[in-house]
């Protein structure tokens, strides 16, 4: 499996070329002029077919960073100013975002420069409007130029470091909250969580129950008390019991939408290891993939 190679910046030079140009000085810095794409519109061979020369240069990034300025979205055409570039097939922004979006294994960030906002899907071409769907990092300049910079720097060394999947994992976790939300129903777990919640109701009844209390006679507002603190350590309990189940049961949802995937690339322990961070990061994440209403309302140990 190759490992992402390269930076590519996409960007216009009358929205942003000097905030993009201390931008890219700053990417060399940090990962060398050879692994750092810009202009790339410039330097095409005589003869090369322009299309499929920045498709290669693309291919042999693995992050793409798409600069947006204030004026990026409503740049006009020098021949008909009633037209957006963007609205141009052939205009090089369009091509170089439709096709990194196409590919899912490049990492496309939206680069906030200027004040610029995110544009809206329905503001983008067809082709482009997942790109309003990817998280932006904004870059106000100075005097937080350089922090912002190294931020981002981290952020893209992390892609870098990650195995070039074939796949895309945003899709692989939307599949995997629709399992979780079938699991949830299964009579299995219900009757395992049923078992669960008996027990508590044997055990607060116990605690109920003036026999139950060993020793001596108590104060009856210590024995309130007493109780109370019993009542809610015993709750405690149970409701760990309660996740354990639930976190068993979403890794073995989990590890069936992604074994195929471990399978495919078991040859590459970087990618197995990736993988299993993959997994374990869901896992923990319970409560987000099953949604915070639901997932309380499972812990509840309310069995009326």
């Amino acid at each position: 499996m190759n490992r992402f190679r390269g930076i590519f910046i996409s960007y216009r030079r009358s929205d942003s070329q000097d905030f993009t140009e201390r931008i890219h000085d700053r990417l060399v810095t940090e990962f060398g002029d050879e692994n750092v794409f810009l202009d790339v519109d410039k330097n095409i061979p005589p003869g090369v077919d322009y299309a499929d020369h920045l498709t290669n240069v693309i291919e042999a990034s693995g992050v793409v960073l798409a600069v947006i300025g204030p004026a990026w979205l409503d740049v006009r055409e020098a021949t008909d100013p009633q037209m957006r570039r963007l609205d141009n097939r052939e205009d090089f922004v369009r091509r170089e975002i439709e096709f990194a979006l196409s590919d899912d294994s490049l990492v496309v960030i939206p680069l906030l420069v200027k004040g610029a906002r995110m544009p809206a899907q329905e503001e983008l071409p067809e082709g482009m409007r997942n790109l309003a769907r990817r998280q932006a990092f904004p870059v106000q300049g100075n005097p937080y130029f350089h922090q912002e910079i190294t931020e981002l720097n981290g952020i893209i060394q992390g892609h870098l470091e990650a195995p070039r999947f074939g796949v895309d994992l945003e899709s692989v976790e939307k599949e995997i909250r629709e399992g979780l939300s079938y699991a949830m129903d299964s009579e299995e777990l219900l009757a395992q969580r049923w078992r669960v919640l008996e027990r508590f109701r044997e055990a607060a009844k116990k605690l109920e129950d003036p026999e139950a209390a060993a020793g001596t006679a108590r104060p009856e507002g210590l024995e309130q008390q007493m109780r109370l603190g019993e009542r809610r350590s015993l709750e405690r309990i149970f409701r760990r019991e309660l996740t354990r189940l639930l976190e068993g049961m979403a890794r073995l949802v989990v590890d069936s939408y992604t074994n195929d995937l471990k399978e495919q690339y078991r040859d590459d322990e970087r990618a197995v290891a990736y993988l299993e961070e993959f997994v374990d990061d869901l896992v923990s994440r319970i409560e987000d993939l099953v949604g915070n209403e639901r997932y309380s309302e499972y812990l509840s140990l309310d069995i009326d």
